[in-house]
């Protein structure tokens, strides 16, 4: 649990820098500003490493980086963009994608590593309709009818969402860890 905490926090600190993201690709950034916040982000890393004198294991500063990476994309393009509802959406979309993939690569991971694949597939499979439900109870704190929806009601479920699976990704990178 420590572990996460230390992540949390990790990441909250960084929110105000920039992200390592390999974002050349992104609709909202041009080249010049993804290389800079890759540049940042490869320093913050450099200089967590020196303050840290080599203490933190090379899986778990990947794992920092490409978490730093996502979320701080997210932040300086959020504030690149116009904020409009669907420029909003289409960021949490990438970062949910970047986020999944992640959770996908630690997975295989886990998978290679437990003895008991099969428990760990029942979880996984738990879990994506613990995560199902747990949106649909948002939406239903929202309205009864989806169909009123406003954008930013959507907004708000893509977050949440894009919550639930920056969670589970952190909780199964903590379980390969074990």
């Amino acid at each position: 649990m420590k572990n996460i905490s230390f992540i949390l926090f990790f990441l909250g600190f960084q929110l105000s820098g920039y992200s390592q993201l390999k974002v050349n690709g992104s609709d909202y950034l041009k080249k010049s500003i993804a290389d800079s916040i890759n540049k940042i982000v490869e320093y913050s890393v450099n200089q967590f490493s020196i303050q840290n004198k080599g203490k933190i294991s090379k899986e778990r500063l990947g794992f920092m980086t490409d978490t730093i990476r996502i979320e701080t994309f997210l932040s300086i393009a959020t504030e690149k963009i116009n904020y409009t509802d669907i420029g909003v959406l289409l960021l949490n979309q990438e970062a949910l994608e970047k986020y999944d993939a992640m959770l996908n690569n630690y997975y295989k991971i886990l998978f290679d590593k437990v003895e008991n694949k099969i428990a760990l597939k029942e979880a996984e499979k738990a879990w994506i309709t613990f995560r199902d439900k747990e949106i649909d109870l948002y939406i239903s704190t929202i309205t009864d009818d989806y169909s009123t929806l406003g954008s930013l009601d959507k907004v708000m479920i893509a977050s949440f969402r894009l919550n639930l699976t920056k969670k589970r990704t952190i909780d199964i990178f903590e379980y390969t860890m074990r």
